[in-house]
């Protein structure tokens, strides 16, 4: 994804791209390093790209990012979900109880385990299973 596609994304969801990261995989003018990591992150009137908490600038547009998934906690995924107005998309992943359930809401994601697991496992899977926002 080029560094405009993702201004583009900021714009249309700002608050969806908020806190996520992306990986520079291909520079333009060499003031950054590939393998760099970004996050989107919030300044006075807009959200930009921050690197060890600073702006990122002098960037063309055509950089090359991809995103980088990193997982949350049960808690985490509640607390944006009470941020946002908009049904948000999570995966979540507990190789321990065989789970891997991907791009679904939270309510499918509930439905589904509770059919599938008593109280105590389905506790368990909401506290220690790998939690991932789209």
């Amino acid at each position: 994804m080029k560094t405009w596609e993702i201004q583009e994304l900021i714009d249309r969801h700002p608050n969806q791209m908020l806190g996520k990261n992306f990986k520079l995989i291909k520079n333009i003018l060499d003031q950054h390093n590939v393998g760099d990591v970004a996050t989107i992150s919030k300044f006075p009137g807009f959200l930009g790209l921050t690197r060890n908490g600073c702006r990122i600038t002098r960037l063309t547009g055509f950089e090359e990012w991809e995103e980088v998934k990193e997982p949350v906690s049960f808690q985490r995924v509640l607390h944006v979900l009470s941020m946002d107005s908009g049904d948000r998309l999570l995966s979540v992943v507990n190789n321990l109880y065989k789970v891997n359930i991907k791009a679904e809401t939270l309510d499918v994601i509930l439905d589904t385990l509770s059919q599938k697991h008593s109280d105590v496992g389905l506790a368990n899977i909401l506290l220690s299973s790998d939690w991932y926002i789209e």
